[in-house]
């Protein structure tokens, strides 16, 4: 009895699972960095906690303005595959890196540490 080849999708759904899992039995940790300069630096996945200055819809996902604590501002992108977009004026630790050129933050996740009261803004 011959057996059937797997399809390419089949085997990348199980490349996903299986790396899945080594990322959630690992103890992975970014490193943290106080600015954006200081994480462009690192050439790993990096925490930087800034704030949402803009936000643009695309086709792939969002395009950022990130701004650090010390006023440095970097454009930034998020697929749409994280969820939904953090809102402008958010406060977030965001993990990513940084392109070659060290100018554009590619961000895979990030945590939301303040999210601005819309019922203020209005009022």
């Amino acid at each position: 009895m011959a057996m059937d080849k797997p399809s390419p999708h089949l085997l990348l759904l199980l490349a996903a699972v299986g790396i899945s899992a080594l990322l959630v039995s690992s103890d992975f940790a970014p490193e943290s960095a106080s600015t954006f300069s200081e994480a462009a630096r690192s050439s790993n996945v990096i925490k930087v906690i800034c704030t949402v200055q803009s936000l643009k819809s695309g086709p792939n996902g969002w395009t950022l303005r990130l701004t650090d604590g010390q006023g440095s501002t970097v454009g930034a992108f998020l697929v749409n595959a994280s969820g939904p977009p953090p809102a402008v004026g958010s406060i977030i630790e965001a993990a990513g890196s940084f392109n070659d050129a060290k100018d554009f933050f590619f961000v895979q996740g990030f945590e939301q540490v303040y999210a601005p009261d819309a019922s203020r803004a209005s009022g």
